[in-house]
C-alpha cells in the first residue's frame, strides 16, 4: 500500500509490457487483501479480484482493454475508485457495450459471487457499461456517480437480490464516447446464469436517459420479477418496461420531461404494479397510469451545471411546496435475506437528493451494511 503521507499518486503504467487483453495489473488472489491509492493504466485490466473479503479502494484506473475493476469474490469491496477510459477493446472492435465495463461484479465460471459491495466510484467514459453486476447474489450498489458509457450506464443482469440505491447516473450531448446510453438497465443475457429476481431500484436521481426495465430479454421467460423501483427521480429519459413482468412494483417515481420525451412505454400490466407516481404530463401510455398518480410540476430545481463530471444531487431537489410532497405510497417488500420497508413515516414522491429516505432495511447484508 502506498505511503500515506505521500501526496504524489503510485502510477503503475504497463504501456511497454504489451499486455495482452485479459492481464490485470493486479490479481487479488488470496483473501482479505486491501489495495488502496494507486493509479493503474494501459494494461488489459486494472484489478481482478478472486479471493474472498478483499477491498480496492480510492484507485484511479483508465486506458484497461477490459474492466477497471473485476470483483468476483465473495464479500468484495469497491469503494471511491474513479474508472474512466476502460474497455478500449469495445472500442476497438466498435461493439455495441459488451459486458467489459468500468466496474464488474461478476460471477464467473458459473459460480454465483455473493454479496459485493460497489460503493462511492466514479466511473465515465468507458466504452462498455459504467456499472455492472452479472450472476450476482446480493450486491449492494449505492452513492456512485455514473455517467457517459458507452453501454447501459448501470446495469443489473442475471443477478438477484440486488439494492441499487442513491445512485446519480446521466448522459451529457457531445460526450466523448459518442453515445447517450440508458441511465439504468436490468435484462438477463444468459439462460444459464441466475434469473433476476428480488432487485430493489430505490432513491436514485437519473438525467438524460432512459430507464429500462427488461424493455428487451435476449432469454425467454426470463423478465422483471419481484423487483421495487421506488423513488426515484428521471429527468428527460423514458421508462421502458418489456412483455413478461411478475409481483414487481413501480411506485413513488418522478418521471420529468421539459424537451418532449416520452415520459413510459409499458407494453403490458400484466405482472406489474403501477402506483402513486408523478408525471410532469399525463403519460401518453394509458398502461403507464396508476392509483394515486399525481400530474404536474414537481418543481424540480434543475439548476446548476450539467456537463461532465458537474450535476450534483441539488439538481433534482423540490421545495416544500412540490405536489410530491408526503403523496408517496408506503412501502413492504420483503425477501429470504432483507426486508425494505416503510410503514410509518410518510413518504414524498421522487428521490430524496439531500438525505436518505425514511426507508427502513433490515436483516441479512441490510442489517449490517447499510446505514
Amino acid at each position: 500500500m502506498p505511503d500515506p503521507s505521500n501526496t504524489q499518486p503510485v502510477i503503475v503504467d504497463a504501456a511497454g509490457l504489451n499486455p495482452g487483453d485479459w492481464d490485470s495489473v493486479f490479481n487479488l488472489a488470496g483473501q482479505y487483501i486491501e489495495l488502496s491509492g494507486f493509479e493503474l493504466r494501459n494494461a488489459g485490466m486494472g484489478v481482478l479480484v478472486q479471493g474472498a473479503n478483499s477491498k480496492v479502494s480510492n484507485m484511479k484506473i483508465h486506458d484497461m482493454m477490459q474492466q477497471g475493476i473485476m470483483a468476483r469474490g465473495d464479500y468484495s469491496v469497491i469503494e471511491g475508485n474513479t474508472v474512466y477510459l476502460n474497455s478500449l477493446r469495445q472500442r476497438k472492435l466498435l461493439a455495441s457495450g459488451g459486458w467489459a465495463c468500468g466496474i464488474l461484479a461478476y460471477g464467473a465460471n458459473h459460480q454465483v459471487a455473493k454479496h459485493v459491495v460497489v460503493r462511492g466510484n466514479t466511473a465515465y467514459d468507458n466504452y462498455g457499461e459504467g456499472i455492472n453486476t452479472t450472476n450476482v447474489d446480493g450486491t449492494l450498489i449505492e452513492n456512485n456517480i455514473v455517467y457517459d458509457n458507452y453501454g447501459a450506464n448501470t446495469y443489473i443482469s442475471n443477478s438477484v437480490n440486488v439494492i441499487f440505491r442513491n445512485n446519480l447516473v446521466y448522459n451529457t450531448p457531445n460526450n466523448v464516447v459518442g453515445r447517450r446510453a440508458s441511465v439504468f438497465t436490468i435484462s438477463d443475457e444468459e439462460s444459464d446464469l441466475l434469473a433476476s429476481l428480488n432487485n430493489y431500484v430505490v432513491d436514485n436521481m437519473f438525467r438524460n436517459g432512459d430507464l429500462q426495465a427488461f424493455s428487451w430479454t435476449l432469454v425467454p421467460g426470463h423478465g422483471l420479477s419481484g423487483t421495487l423501483i421506488s423513488n426515484n427521480t428521471l429527468v428527460n429519459g423514458t421508462l421502458k418496461t418489456g412483455p413478461i413482468n411478475q409481483a414487481s412494483t413501480i411506485q413513488n417515481n418522478i418521471f420529468f420531461t421539459d424537451n418532449g420525451t416520452v415520459l413510459a412505454s409499458i407494453p403490458t400490466r400484466s405482472g406489474l404494479t403501477m402506483n402513486n407516481n408523478l408525471w410532469s404530463a399525463p403519460p401518453t401510455d394509458p398502461d403507464a397510469v396508476g392509483k394515486g398518480d399525481v400530474v404536474g410540476n414537481p418543481k424540480l430545481a434543475l439548476t446548476g451545471l450539467t456537463g461532465p463530471g458537474q450535476l450534483t444531487a441539488a439538481y433534482f431537489a423540490y421545495p416544500a411546496t412540490s405536489i410530491a410532497m408526503n403523496k408517496g405510497a408506503s412501502i413492504l417488500y420483503v425477501n429470504d435475506d432483507y426486508l425494505i420497508s416503510n410503514q410509518s413515516a410518510a413518504l414524498n414522491i421522487g428521490a430524496y437528493p439531500a438525505a436518505e429516505p425514511p426507508i427502513k432495511y433490515s436483516g441479512g447484508l441490510a442489517a449490517t451494511t447499510i446505514k
